[in-house]
This record gives structure tokens, C-alpha cells and sequence, in this order.
């Protein structure tokens, strides 16, 4: 059993700058509420354990409870007269709840499977979008731009609830050559991309394979495969802003493409 304090400074609210340039979206005297920094953050965590292993397998559950209090959450702002974009950040209140379990099991001696589980409730305690997105999309037509939409009891963007991995793994030797072949099956469930339940982002189910052989004593070659099946879903670093024709959008970096190649590799 485990609990952890830790503390971070807060981030530039960016309020002030924001206020000065688009006042229909954020007025002076709101943003001299939310100040030059966010306050600072402080997140407590409580977790409880279990290890076990036996001569084939072994296993690790561990069940965890955290508060994150002031988390800042930059909010993207259109500046008007399409002088581009800016963002505020603001303190935020969540908690998660959740339990990761991981263990393997060695089947005979040449076959052992690795697997994980992990299951994450993130909840937004408190938190109010003051954005361009919301003004756009989520009021309702005559209340000003300036108008919060509470995200409380709204899921934590970017954060799903559901993870795991699956990893066989075959080895042997070929007179006194070790050789291995693996696979990986990754799984990361969908999530919201904002705080306000909008935009879905889908599970990703990536696959990834190896195999090696020794050449020499501390030489290998490897021939891998990275997404074989070249999954196209976003990963968790996906934001949400207005599109053409006002419409909400998932923007990010690119996907993991499909990628294979052979590595050799030595030590010394």
C-alpha cells in the first residue's frame, strides 16, 4: 500500500492578452479573475497492491485512487477579425479511479504469454469551458460568448477508461544461436478529445511483430513489423476545434503508419 503527494506550479493563464485582443470572448474583469498563473497544483494518490509468482507464472494487481486539484487546461480561443488563434488556461478539479493488472505465463520453454489490463475512470470534479468551440457550437443562440459551459462530471479528454496488451513470445536455440519470434497486440479504448463529451475518438488496436536471430556472440538481426494492419485511429494527444463551416473537428499529429523493416544490432 502506497501514498504519494506531489506538487506543480501552475501554468500562464494567458487571460489578460486574450481579453485585450477579443472582449467578446473574455472580458478584463474575468480575466483578472483567473490571474497571470493558475494555482498550484497538487495531486494525491492512494494505491494498494498485490505481487505474486510461482515457478510458471506470475502476475501484479494494483488498484489506485488520485486527485488532481488546479489541473491547468488550455482552452483554444479564435481571436476575431481572423487574427488567428490563442488559448487561456484555466484550473480544472479530477479524479481517477481505476486498477492496472499485468502478469505471464510460461507455458512450456519455448512459448510464454504477457498480457495487461488496465481500467481508468477520469471524472472533471470541477471546470468551465470559456472557448471558441463552445461560444460556436454549444450555446444557445442569444447568450453571449463569454457564457461557461460546466464540463463538471464530464469525462477527462484524452484519457481512456480501458487499456490492454497481449504478447506472445517464442524462443529457442538453433545449435548455440538464440532465436525469438514475438507479437503485440496493443489496445487503447476510444475517448472524448474535449471536455465538453463532443468529439469521439475510436479504440486503437495496434498489432506489431518481431522476429531475430543471433548472427555472432552479441550481434542479432531483426526483421519487425510496426502496425500491420495499419490501424488509422488518432492517438490520445487529439484535440477538437471548429472546422469548415463551423463544424467541430479532431485534429492531431499523424498516425502510427504501417512500417516494417530489419535492424542489426551488436554490443561490445
Amino acid at each position: 500500500a502506497s501514498w504519494s503527494q506531489s506538487k506543480l506550479l501552475g501554468l500562464a493563464t494567458q487571460a489578460l492578452s486574450v481579453a485585450q485582443n477579443a472582449p467578446g470572448l473574455l472580458t478584463i474583469a474575468q480575466a483578472q479573475a483567473l490571474g497571470t498563473f493558475t494555482p498550484v497544483q497538487k495531486a494525491v494518490q492512494y494505491e494498494v497492491g498485490w505481487k505474486q509468482q510461482a515457478d510458471n507464472w506470475n502476475m501484479t494487481l494494483a488498484v489506485f485512487h488520485t486527485t488532481w486539484a488546479n489541473q491547468p487546461t488550455p482552452i483554444v480561443i479564435f481571436l476575431p477579425g481572423g487574427a488567428g488563434t490563442s488559448s487561456v488556461s484555466q484550473p480544472g478539479d479530477s479524479e481517477y479511479t481505476g486498477f492496472d493488472l499485468e502478469g505471464a505465463y510460461k507455458v512450456n520453454e519455448f512459448l510464454t504469454l504477457n498480457g495487461q489490463v488496465g481500467y481508468s475512470n477520469g471524472v472533471m470534479k470541477r471546470y468551465f469551458n470559456r472557448g471558441s468551440n463552445e461560444s460556436a457550437t454549444l450555446l444557445p443562440p442569444g447568450l453571449p460568448a463569454i457564457t461557461a459551459v460546466s464540463s463538471a462530471g464530464n469525462p477527462v479528454r484524452n484519457h481512456p477508461e480501458w487499456s490492454g496488451s497481449f504478447s506472445p513470445v517464442l524462443s529457442g536455440e538453433i545449435g548455440e544461436r538464440m532465436w525469438f519470434v514475438r507479437a503485440d497486440y496493443i489496445y487503447t479504448g476510444k475517448h472524448y478529445t474535449d471536455y465538453s463529451r463532443y468529439n469521439l475518438n475510436g479504440a486503437r488496436k495496434q498489432t506489431n511483430v518481431r522476429a531475430g536471430i543471433d548472427l555472432l556472440t552479441g550481434a542479432m538481426i531483426e526483421v519487425f513489423g510496426t502496425n500491420i494492419f495499419n490501424s488509422k485511429i488518432l492517438p490520445t494527444t487529439s484535440g477538437t476545434t471548429n472546422g469548415i463551416g463551423a463544424n467541430r473537428k479532431i485534429f492531431s499529429g499523424p498516425y502510427q503508419a504501417f512500417e516494417w523493416g530489419v535492424r542489426v544490432s551488436a554490443s561490445f
